[in-house]
């Protein structure tokens, strides 16, 4: 994983990875949803919240193993 100008590169061990703006890495799924405007889109984007979630919980593992 590395950050530079506030995104972060988090590489999958399938060789792929995904570019994540800090603002979007939310602590817990419940900050996460608090964060989706009440629209009817919200169906459309409640993938890339568990997506996000679960990215986040890697960061947070990975920051406490590299301590």
């Amino acid at each position: 994983m590395k950050c530079s100008g506030g995104i972060y590169l988090i590489r999958f061990n399938t060789g792929g990875g995904i570019q994540v703006k800090e603002h979007r890495l939310y602590s817990s799924q419940e900050e996460a949803q608090a964060a989706i405007p009440g629209n009817s889109a919200v169906k459309e984007k409640e993938y890339r919240v568990h997506m996000i979630m679960s990215i986040k919980k890697v960061l947070v593992h990975w920051t406490r193993v590299n301590d």
